[in-house]
């Protein structure tokens, strides 16, 4: 079932987008602000954010340009969701990493239509840096992830160490678990 997170200040707002979502089939999730945002996107990392840029003390603008740095942050696709309509802000808000921009009042029908892009797009990403079977993390992925971290310990003269295992007889384990799970899809 596809995770929907909805980041709005605004009781209301989230209510409604709620029972939409609901009705649609997705899993909801909420934060009321832009610091509940992050930590529930570090936990879960939710398939579609749906996200308020006004919110007092971390803004919309401000929770995308963070998350955008994240190593796995395109493996969430990011609508932004709100009242402000003015092209500049539409602007800064896809400069920053938004995948889409909608304004409210919104149409059901039509959110959840940009939704289901998001999540197509979502699960065309994930399949391409993670494992079908193990649903790990793949080799391009580990490359893109480790570049980040090296480039980041050294901007920040910080000391990085890696850890890499290896799992004996793992090619009989995956080869036997490989065929019953192309039954399940």
């Amino acid at each position: 079932m596809a995770r929907i997170l909805i980041v709005d200040d605004s009781v209301q707002t989230r209510k409604m987008l709620r029972r939409h979502l609901l009705k649609a089939g997705y899993d909801v999730s909420e934060a009321e602000n832009g610091e509940q945002a992050i930590e529930e996107i570090k936990a879960t990392l939710p398939d579609v954010v749906l996200l308020d840029v006004m919110m007092p003390d971390v803004s919309g603008f401000e929770v995308c340009e963070r998350l955008r740095h994240a190593p796995q942050s395109d493996l969430t696709y990011i609508i932004m969701l709100t009242g402000v309509t003015t092209e500049e802000h539409k602007v800064h808000g896809l400069d920053l990493g938004a995948d889409d921009y909608v304004t409210k009042p919104f149409h059901a029908p039509e959110l959840l239509a940009r939704i289901r892009v998001g999540l197509r797009t979502v699960q065309k990403k994930r399949e391409a840096v993670m494992d079908q079977l193990t649903e790990i993390y793949n080799k391009h992925f580990f490359e893109l992830s480790l570049a980040h971290e090296v480039s980041r310990a050294q901007r920040y003269q910080q000391r990085l160490s890696v850890i890499i295992s290896d799992i004996d007889y793992f090619k009989g384990v995956n080869d036997t678990y490989a065929v019953s799970y192309t039954h399940l899809r």
